[in-house]
């Protein structure tokens, strides 16, 4: 009897006991909680607060970089308004003549004395290629097999040279000679500068006429001899001739006749370009006409 009376109080002890620590954990637990939410939560308001208040230091700043941009824009305006305003040249548009037919016609001649006498700027592009031919280690011996062979040089290379020249001349009209030599140069002429020929000057003269001026003239050029002079006037009647029939087409065509003595050829010329308000040249055109004649020697693709 004894005996189950010491059991029972042990059970009941051992239940107390039990009860008490589950308590005690119970509020060890619950007062871990508390103390770490308190830390978290001061932890997370002290960065809050960091954060806020570099915000707060930041925000000035930016401020004042983004006034420094905005008053740095509003000066560069200024400035370009000033200059298209003020200071921009006004470029004006120039006047191409062509001056197409078949090689051994009085082309170049006839051009040479109008730049002289009217102000307009002569520009071969023959005479081009040859100089690019002499002075372009890199396209030179190209430019020279095609020349021989009476064949157009590739447009690109062809533009290239003749765009230098116009650039550089500091004129506004130009006698561009034997210009364009084909369709393909042609359309990459217009296509490239936007500009059309107001007027196209064609010099007739007979096959037969124009080979002997060329055979009789010795300027030792690689093309003067009787096997480039027949592939030339081949070349002419396939590829230039049609491009004449085009400007034809659009009205813009003054046929001369280059059979005729020079100077009653050169008279005739004036007298189709020349108006009565434009007998002398412009001051300073002419100058710069001579200059660049002299510097063509200079000119590189």
């Amino acid at each position: 009897m004894d005996s189950v009376l010491d059991d029972a109080k042990e059970v009941g002890i051992n239940e107390i006991i039990s009860d008490h620590e589950e308590e005690r954990s119970e509020v060890v637990s619950d007062h871990q909680e508390e103390e770490t939410s308190e830390v978290v939560a001061d932890h997370h308001g002290k960065k809050t607060n960091e954060i806020v208040s570099e915000k707060v230091e930041k925000e000035p700043v930016f401020e004042e970089t983004t006034n420094e941009i905005a008053s740095v824009g509003v000066e560069k305006k200024t400035v370009s308004e000033e200059m298209t305003n003020e200071n921009l040249p006004v470029k004006r548009n120039p006047r191409v003549v062509f001056v197409l037919g078949g090689p051994g016609g009085g082309k170049s001649t006839q051009c040479a004395n109008l730049a002289k006498q009217i102000g307009y700027t002569h520009l071969s592009s023959g005479d081009l290629l040859r100089k690019a031919m002499k002075l372009d280690a890199e396209n030179g011996t190209m430019i020279e097999s095609i020349i021989k062979e009476g064949k157009s040089v590739p447009s690109d290379v062809t533009m290239r040279i003749l765009q230098k020249a116009i650039d550089e001349s500091g004129n506004d009209k130009f006698l561009l000679d034997g210009f364009p030599r084909d369709e393909e140069i042609r359309s990459a002429f217009e296509t490239a500068t936007n500009i059309e020929p107001e007027l196209v000057l064609f010099f007739d003269c007979s096959a037969e006429e124009r080979e002997k001026r060329i055979l009789s003239r010795n300027e030792g050029r690689v093309d003067d001899n009787p096997d480039s002079l027949r592939k030339r006037f081949k070349y002419f009647e396939e590829h230039t001739l049609p491009v004449v029939d085009y400007y034809r087409s659009k009205g813009i065509v003054s046929e001369v006749d280059a059979a005729k003595p020079t100077e009653e050829v050169f008279e005739k010329l004036k007298s189709i370009l020349n108006p009565a308000s434009e007998m002398q040249p412009e001051e300073g055109k002419l100058e710069a006409t001579c200059e660049l004649e002299k510097e063509i020697m200079n000119i590189k693709i």
